[in-house]
This record gives structure tokens, C-alpha cells and sequence, in this order.
């Protein structure tokens, strides 16, 4: 099939759209460097900031100081342009955020699911929940993103069938969302969003090829290649969780044996510290109900067998970081969700064992950090999941005023 090719209003705006998510990235910003980095002209820089500073985009915030001749303007996002809706849909819990055009958060509620709950009647709470979060607010609203758990067909806008999620089966939110507020609406899985935050939002926008392993009641992943993110054939991305670690390992969900997440999943560590103590393992700490919490603390208090249930999470992270490293080479590894709880305990471990087995460590030194928003990936990628569709044309950003 041939190339099309493009009109001059389509280049006009995905230049006007490049010079946004740059300012956006690099802000604040002179004209003259945006010019360098986009390779557009000085001419054309000036005359799409001229269109988007009438448009309340971006605003002028003072200049930057030089040795010699003029200051330059420096230009920057105007958070007050728009809002942003994020909805993160977890198994037992959703939190839904309004932000301004650069991330804030502005309002947010996050409220539990109380038991079996039907579909109609989360779907009431998520929507209640959200009207309640635009009852004060101004900026139109560019969009909605929501995350959640796997599977889904983010294409189609379709929860699919998530394993206990209170029986959801094939739900088509987008559209359920998009008709009740009247704006676009897009759905990711919460790994894949929570790597379009690191690099939207976050402190790793410089970075091209990273992968994302989040790790809570499973273990999911997002990567970036060249500066975008791997989806795949089907739209599915990457699912290192469902690795084999172990051929001869206990049956998964998915059907394959020896996956990661068996091992991984924080479920499976309190489960296994339970089992621990039942068969008489001593502990003054661990008592009564236990979390992953619970055994945090207790680990920071030397407790031997939470140390234990630590040390095991090293052995396992260790494999699923080596095998990130050699599958993509990327620059930086990035942990997130509830694993990054005990991040002290952790991190400092898993950066001397995994520097001893990637394939190209006499070469490249990969860094290993956690996420810029702790645990709250998911939520934060819902809003640059926004983003994102902005600066790839999917929304249409002039904006007009709500009444």
C-alpha cells in the first residue's frame, strides 16, 4: 500500500503539536531552543508560538539570563489551559483525579469496593464519584484516561475478563464513560500507562527505552522503544509476569506453568509467610492478620522471616530485571506499585546482584529506580494517557470555552 501523503494543515499541526509536547517536556523553554531541538525554523517556531499563546496553551514566564545581548523568553505550559479526568479501576478499590494541563492534581477520591459488587453499580459509584470531582471545576476538559488490569482491548475501549474482578466481562467503558460526560475517553492497561507517566510526566522524559515492572497482586510491565510504547502486534505490549522461570513450576492463570508472577506477586509472599509460621517459624512481630504492610515493618525491625520473604522477592526481581535488560536494552529499569513499599529494603540489594548478571554490564551500566510516583503510577498514567493521545493527534486540542 502506498504512503499518503500529508496536507499542509496535518504538517501544521503536528508541528504545532511537536513544539507543545516539547515545551511541555522541556519547559521552560527559549525560542531559539526550541527551534534546536524540534530542527523546525526560527520563522516557524515563532509564528506556531504566536498561534499557541493566543490559544492559552502556553504562557510566557519571564527570561532566562545569558552573559551577553538580549534575555530570551522563556516559554512554558499553561497548566490552567485544560483539565484532566484519570480513573484507576483496581480489584478492590478506584481512585478517580482531576488535573491541570501539567499534572496536578487538582481534586481526587478514592473509594473501596465494598464486597461482590455488580457492574451497574460500580459503574454508578465510578460516575458519581467523578461528577463530584467536575462540580467546581472551570478549564474544559481535554479528556479521560482509565487504567486497570488485564486483559483488556484498549483499541475497542473493552474491559475483556479480568481474573477476580467482580465478574466484569467484556465491558466497553470507553464508551459507557464517553457517552456519560461527553468527552473523549481511552483505556490502557495500568503497566503500559504507568511508563507513558515516566515519560510524560515524570522524571525519565529524556528516556527512549525503559521498561516498567510493576508488581502487586501480579507482575506486569510496560516498555518504551525509541521514545514509544510497545504494544505489540495485537495491542497486548509485554507481559513479562507470564515468563517462565520455572518449566516444572505450579500451573498459572494463564494457562503456561512456572510463570514469574507466581513467584512474584505479593499475594503469593504473604501467603508464603503465613505457611512459615503455621510450620513454626518464630516471630515476636508477625501477629493476627498479615499484609505486605506488616511484613515491611517487620523487616525494618530485623524479623527473620519477613528478611526471609525479602531475600526471595530478590531472587525473583533479580531474574525479571537480568531478562528485561537482555530482552530490550534499555537504559533504566523502573519498579513501581505496591512493590516500591519497601523500597529501602529492596533497591539497594537488587542493584548489586543484577549488575553481576545482564549481559552487557562489562559495557553499559542499566540503572534501576523506582517510579517517580511511588506506588501511584497507574492513576498518573491515566492522565498521560491523555497526553498522549493529544500529542499523537487523537484529540482535537482547541479547546472552546464551556459556558
Amino acid at each position: 500500500m502506498a504512503k499518503q501523503g500529508a496536507n499542509q494543515l496535518s504538517i501544521k499541526t503536528d508541528n504545532k503539536l511537536l513544539v507543545l509536547q516539547t515545551i511541555q517536556k522541556k519547559g521552560p523553554i527559549s525560542r531559539a531552543d526550541l527551534a534546536e531541538i524540534t530542527g523546525l525554523t526560527k520563522a516557524a517556531i515563532t509564528n506556531i508560538t504566536t498561534d499557541l499563546l493566543k490559544e492559552n496553551c502556553i504562557r510566557e514566564t519571564g527570561s532566562a539570563s545569558t552573559p551577553l545581548g538580549r534575555r530570551p523568553i522563556l516559554l512554558d505550559i499553561n497548566p490552567g489551559y485544560c483539565s484532566i479526568l484519570g480513573l484507576y479501576l483496581a480489584r478492590d478499590f478506584y481512585t478517580v483525579i482531576l488535573t491541570d494541563f501539567s499534572g496536578k492534581i487538582l481534586a481526587k477520591t478514592t473509594n473501596r469496593f465494598d464486597g461482590p459488587e455488580t457492574q451497574s453499580m460500580m459503574l454508578k459509584a465510578v460516575t458519581s464519584a467523578t461528577n463530584k470531582l467536575l462540580r467546581n471545576q472551570s478549564p474544559p476538559v481535554l479528556g479521560m484516561g482509565i487504567t486497570t488490569i488485564g486483559p483488556l482491548d484498549s483499541i475497542g475501549g473493552m474491559i475483556l475478563a479480568p481474573k477476580d474482578f467482580h465478574g466484569w466481562h467484556d465491558i466497553p467503558i470507553v464508551q459507557i464513560l464517553q457517552d456519560t460526560f461527553n468527552i473523549p475517553v481511552f483505556l490502557e492497561n495500568d503497566c503500559n500507562a504507568s511508563i507513558l507517566a515516566e515519560k510524560l510526566l515524570g522524571k525519565f522524559r529524556d528516556e527512549n527505552n525503559m521498561v516498567y515492572l510493576g508488581v502487586e497482586n501480579g507482575v506486569g510491565s510496560g516498555v518504551i522503544i525509541d521514545g514509544k510504547l510497545y504494544k505489540g502486534d495485537e495491542g497486548y505490549g509485554v507481559e513479562l509476569g507470564h515468563t517462565t522461570v520455572d518449566i516444572n513450576g505450579p500451573p498459572c492463570t494463564c494457562g503456561n506453568t512456572g510463570c514469574l508472577e507466581n513467584y512474584l506477586k505479593l499475594p503469593h509472599i504473604v501467603k508464603q509467610v503465613k505457611i512459615a509460621l503455621e510450620l513454626g517459624a518464630s516471630s515476636s512481630i508477625l501477629q493476627g492478620d498479615i499484609s505486605w504492610e506488616i511484613i515491611i515493618e517487620a523487616a525494618r525491625l530485623k524479623d527473620e522471616v519477613s528478611l526471609k520473604a525479602i531475600d526471595h522477592i530478590l531472587r525473583y526481581l533479580t531474574v525479571a530485571v537480568v531478562n528485561a535488560i537482555n530482552i530490550f536494552d534499555p537504559s533504566v529499569v523502573i519498579l513501581g506499585h505496591n512493590l516500591v513499599l519497601a523500597k529501602d529494603l529492596i533497591l539497594p540489594k537488587l542493584k548489586q546482584t543484577v549488575k553481576n548478571f545482564y549481559l552487557t554490564r562489562n559495557y553499559k551500566q542499566v540503572r534501576i529506580e523506582c517510579s517517580s510516583f511511588l506506588n501511584h503510577g497507574p492513576i498518573f498514567g491515566a492522565v498521560a494517557l491523555v497526553l498522549d493521545k493529544l500529542y499523537s493527534g487523537k484529540i482535537d486540542f482547541m479547546l472552546k470555552k464551556q459556558p
